[in-house]
């Protein structure tokens, strides 16, 4: 399986290419969601890639290589939860969010299709 490499200006990020594509269909998903439900405000994909997706997946590196889990508290439409999840399907992930009206269909459907 191939890999793509993601530069940031924080650091570089290696995944597999069908990561990438999974962490794509989501952010398309929430973009979509958001016209409707305002989950982010950030709308270009320029922005979804440098506030959402690198952000979320540089915490990749302050995590112990040990990792098993983690609770992502107060998840909203997804970020950094689904991120991270996608990003390492054998870790155990817990996405918590109290608001009903941030608790996205969009999320659901990329969090069921990792």
């Amino acid at each position: 399986m191939g890999r793509a490499g993601v530069g940031h200006r924080r650091g570089r990020i290696e995944l597999d290419a069908a990561v990438v594509e999974r962490l794509r269909a989501f952010f398309e998903l929430l973009r979509a969601a958001s016209a409707t439900q305002n989950l982010t405000r950030v709308a270009s994909e320029e922005d979804v890639v440098e506030r959402h997706a690198l952000d979320a997946l540089l915490g990749l590196s302050m995590l112990p290589d040990d990792t098993a889990s983690f609770v992502d508290i107060g998840a909203g439409g997804g970020v950094p939860g689904i991120p991270l999840a996608l990003a390492r399907p054998a870790w155990r992930a817990l996405l918590l969010e109290s608001s009903g009206a941030r608790r996205s269909s969009s999320a659901r459907r990329a969090w069921r299709s990792r």
